[in-house]
């Protein structure tokens, strides 16, 4: 996210970015860098009705190929809007009544972090088929008749695509090594290994900085994973690690 009138030198540590229950796109970031922060709600516009200036921001949202081991962006998403951003009361207040969405929460927990509500009426999509406008309410979902821009786990569940429901969890270990800074060298080799062993998909699971991965295979190849994941260890000098193999067990046994 791109912060206009601010300075370009600056730079935040962490970004998440998610839509709420109320359809609202709501951004959190930990450093002071991106926008100034209300000293209180009186001053915020989202909640209260006041008119203080809004920060203009770009936001881009990069989605990857769904191939784990490339990098490549498969689509993009530019919106250009205003962000409002919430008192350090508000964000509590949300982080307490569990109001943001998963990745916003886990970042709007952390010292030092800060959320935002961003309001854009110009959204260009850039994929396969070229640039296309979109609107903001068809993008957070709030027009009924609107079909989601990017389909979503849950989407990929009902649908029983299991090979997709891995690759976002993939996505989602990136996320959270890259953006939130919360994996360490002997989870990500884990992560690594499993995916070139024959996984679907794999990610962190926990708190992070240690914990365990959880991966998604084919049945029958979970010992060859395991020891693939053991050889990774031990050529790296660290400890042997623990695992097991797990079949879902009903209802959800009846799409694997």
């Amino acid at each position: 996210m791109l912060a206009y009138r601010m300075d370009p030198a600056q730079s935040v540590q962490s970004m998440a970015h998610g839509v709420d229950a109320k359809g609202r796109f709501l951004v959190s970031w930990i450093g002071n860098a991106c926008c100034p922060v209300p000293e209180s709600a009186e001053v915020n516009p989202v909640r209260t009705g006041a008119q203080p200036e809004p920060v203009p921001v770009r936001l881009e949202i990069l989605r990857q190929s769904p191939d784990p081991m490339t990098r490549i962006a498969a689509a993009s998403l530019h919106l250009l809007g205003s962000l409002y951003v919430l008192s350090d009361d508000e964000r509590i207040d949300l982080l307490a009544e569990r109001a943001l969405p998963t990745m916003v929460g886990d970042v709007a927990g952390m010292r030092g972090a800060h959320v935002g509500v961003l309001v854009s009426d110009r959204v260009l999509l850039h994929d396969c088929y070229g640039v296309t406008p979109l609107s903001f309410d068809a993008l957070v979902g709030e027009s009924a008749d609107a079909a989601p821009v990017f389909p979503t786990m849950a989407d990929d569940l009902e649908a029983g695509d299991w090979r997709a429901v891995a690759q976002a969890m993939t996505t989602a270990h990136y996320s959270m090594r890259d953006d939130l800074e919360v994996s360490v060298p002997e989870v990500d080799l884990a992560v690594d290994t499993a995916l070139a062993a024959g996984a679907w998909g794999a990610r962190l699971v926990g708190g992070g900085f240690g914990g365990c991965v959880l991966a998604v295979m084919p049945r029958g190849r979970g010992d060859e994973l395991l020891h693939a994941v053991s050889d990774a260890y031990d050529r790296a000098g660290y400890a042997t690690p623990q695992g097991f193999v797990g079949e879902a067990g009903s209802p959800a046994a009846r799409d694997l």
